[in-house]
């Protein structure tokens, strides 16, 4: 629709349509290109965080084989806990740090081969 000659009359478009010649979408966009820009370079939508679960180092050359030191499987135990419950509070801090942002957070949990019971 051409515009109005006749100032009287209030525009026909809203500010914001791709026909109003002061909108950023004129002449013919569907997308601003400030949203473009914002969602491509300065707000992620996606956030990607790696982390490690921790494992209790071996003994240096003992054996799967071997008999189990229960002082030893106990210590083992506690730090694993203690490791876990730190990684669990890492990832809920930057879970709420990223939906405050309207971020989703992706959790990308690496265990070695040994952990995830192959015979390596």
């Amino acid at each position: 629709m051409p515009p109005s000659e006749d100032h009287q009359f209030l525009p026909t478009h809203s500010p914001l349509s791709p026909l109003t010649p002061s909108s950023p979408l004129y002449p013919d966009g569907l997308i601003a290109p400030i949203w473009i820009r914002k969602h491509t370079t300065l707000v992620p939508s996606v956030f990607v965080l790696f982390k490690r679960i921790f494992e209790y180092p071996r003994p240096p050359n003992q054996s799967p084989l071997d008999a189990v030191d229960p002082e030893r499987e106990r210590d083992r135990e506690a730090e694993e806990r203690r490791r876990d419950t730190e990684l669990a509070a890492e990832i809920s801090q930057r879970k709420k740090s990223t939906n405050e942002r309207s971020i989703k957070l992706t959790v990308v949990l690496m265990a070695s081969r040994r952990m995830l019971g192959a015979n390596v």
